[in-house]
């Protein structure tokens, strides 16, 4: 989704200047929607600041195309967001049981998988440096 935008640099997390630097938004506007769109959640380093991963970029970069380019309101930004991501959760469970299925097709489903391994492991890596 994210690279229909822009080519981010190899990192596994940014802040907020570089992610202001990537979006062309300034950093209270970058907070506000954070405020608004509970699926941007950055980690918090153990020196205080605030990091983004891809995935947040990705929601980032989503919301500013649907407030600037398709014009929604902000609350139809967020009922679109939910649903979109809601379609891609019933996507990604009916792929996980194509993959138990000894029937499915696992070509389709690898890269969905792998990028949900990648964002679990960014979760614990997160969590194991707040309890360092």
């Amino acid at each position: 989704m994210l690279h229909e935008f822009c080519r981010l640099p190899e990192k596994s997390a940014f802040k907020i200047e570089e992610v202001c630097g990537l979006t062309g938004l300034k950093p209270y506007t970058l907070k506000f929607w954070e405020s608004e769109f509970p699926q941007i959640r950055p980690i918090i380093s153990s020196f205080g600041k605030k990091l983004y991963e891809e995935r947040d970029l990705n929601v980032i970069f989503l919301v500013k195309s649907m407030l600037f380019e398709e014009k929604l309101s902000l609350e139809d930004a967020k009922s679109a967001i939910n649903e979109r991501l809601q379609a891609g959760e019933n996507l990604a469970s009916q792929c996980t049981l194509q993959a138990t299925s000894p029937m499915g097709d696992t070509r389709d489903i690898n890269g969905v998988l792998h990028r949900e391994l990648q964002d679990l492991l960014l979760e614990i890596k997160a969590l194991q440096s707040t309890h360092q």
